[in-house]
């Protein structure tokens, strides 16, 4: 996998590697029970750049030359707010009468762009597929058997002024959660679709007065570092519960690398000042050299509450050779994963519903409810460093002094010193010792 996707994840070893209790279980369809083989590993210092996409793409059965994957590029990706790349293997049978397993390969794309930000350089209220992926779709890649483009309106459709260009062939309503959600569908197979345009470019508008107020999510996660120097610190963690009368069961799931010697005793769930004991505690402490802390909690949030986690640990010093690359810069610390079932009321696009036209392509969503997993922010820890240039300076001093000492002992073995008469001297080295010594007092020669 690393070098097909020119990837790191060679890096992945038994030191950041853990089997997590809950939050996670098998995604294969035999092996829904059995997590003896369940991992979960992250690699927070790496990025993925165009070197991943590039790789990613060639995957896909017409590459980046028709289809929807035409409009991945790069330059417009990487400008977004927010991506991320997905590839998920799990196993599944052959057929269905049959012992034999296969495979399944599923490729996901997520791309957030600011719409108000890109309104306000624009000067327009509204975008076109092209002004978000730099290009419009010239049609479906031949070997596809589903190709589709949804366009979610569920809520600016209610818009003063509002228009989508050209029309879809049809307009689906799915019921997910406790509310209706509106897409417009483009089926890029269907010759319809291409009869009136040769290249399908969406184009929505609304007036300039329309200010669309979106709620925010029940629940919200902030991690940040506490302490302060280079020996003593801790991990905070803030977890929002912002529903107004219906208390959330979440799992908070926590990483730590081994050289952050993590102290138990510590651990503190608060809530608006007050003890909030969670309902389970799971700590498997780390191993130097072979395995990182592993933290899991259950808890229960208030509704209209701020949860807090707090721990502390003790920097440990490494060996010279264990520092990563530009180790002044700091060590990466993974992000935290919070699990758990939010209320059918959570504002959440359509494409979160089980009943979503697109459901077909999350093989992640199960029948557990609205499932949701979020990750905190990757927290950058700086640790003791020694002086990594004092070799090279030692290196340096050495060959200086080696250069003068022995350059200054060779020149006196190898010279051969012989008399010479003054008198002999020439005119000019003459008089100029002459005006030497007559300066200094001396006899003339």
């Amino acid at each position: 996998m690393s070098g097909l996707l020119c990837a790191s994840f060679n890096f992945i070893d038994k030191t950041n590697t853990i089997a997590p209790a809950f939050g996670f279980r098998p995604m294969g369809i035999g092996n829904e029970t059995d997590e003896s083989y369940l991992r979960y590993a992250s690699l927070p210092r790496e990025i993925v750049c165009t070197e991943n996409l590039t790789p990613w793409k060639k995957l896909l059965p017409c590459d980046s030359k028709a289809g929807l994957a035409t409009l991945l590029a790069g330059g417009k990706l990487f400008n977004s707010m927010y991506y991320s790349l997905g590839l998920h293997f799990r196993p599944v049978p052959m057929r269905p009468d049959d012992a034999g397993w296969s495979w399944q390969l599923t490729q996901t794309l997520t791309v957030v762009f600011d719409g108000f930000v890109r309104s306000k350089l624009t000067g327009t209220n509204g975008w076109t597929l092209s002004s978000l992926f730099g290009r419009p779709l010239d049609g479906p890649c031949p070997i596809a058997s589903r190709s589709r483009l949804y366009v979610d309106i569920t809520d600016i459709e209610q818009a003063p002024g509002f228009s989508l260009n050209p029309a879809g062939t049809t307009v689906t309503e799915a019921s997910g959660m406790d509310r209706k959600y509106s897409y417009v569908l483009y089926n890029l197979l269907q010759p319809s679709t291409f009869a009136q345009v040769k290249r399908l470019n969406p184009s929505v508008n609304w007036d300039a007065d329309w200010d669309m107020q979106s709620q925010r999510p029940w629940l919200h996660v902030e991690r940040f570092l506490t302490g302060v120097g280079l020996h003593h610190g801790g991990i905070s963690s803030l977890l929002h519960n912002r529903h107004p009368n219906r208390s959330l069961t979440v799992h908070h799931q926590d990483t730590l690398p081994w050289f952050l010697r993590v102290y138990s005793h510590t651990l503190t769930v608060t809530t608006a000042g007050k003890a909030n004991p969670p309902s389970y505690v799971g700590y498997r402490p780390a191993r130097d050299r072979e395995r990182p802390h592993q933290l899991e909690l259950l808890l229960t949030l208030p509704p209209a509450t701020i949860t807090r986690v707090d721990i502390q640990f003790e920097r440990a010093l490494l060996t010279w050779t264990e520092y990563p690359p530009d180790a002044n810069h700091g060590v990466h610390i993974c992000a935290a994963v919070v699990t758990a079932v939010l209320p059918d009321s959570d504002p959440c696009t359509g494409l979160c519903s089980e009943n979503s036209p697109v459901s077909f392509y999350r093989p992640l969503v199960r029948d557990t409810g609205h499932l949701s997993r979020l990750y905190t922010q990757t927290l950058l820890v700086s640790l003791p460093t020694p002086d990594f240039s004092m070799p090279y300076n030692v290196v340096c001093l050495t060959c200086t002094v080696v250069a003068i000492g022995f350059g200054s002992f060779h020149n006196i073995l190898t010279r051969s010193f012989r008399t010479r008469d003054p008198a002999q001297a020439s005119g000019i080295v003459r008089h100029l010792a002459n005006l030497i010594r007559r300066w200094r007092g001396v006899p003339l020669l």
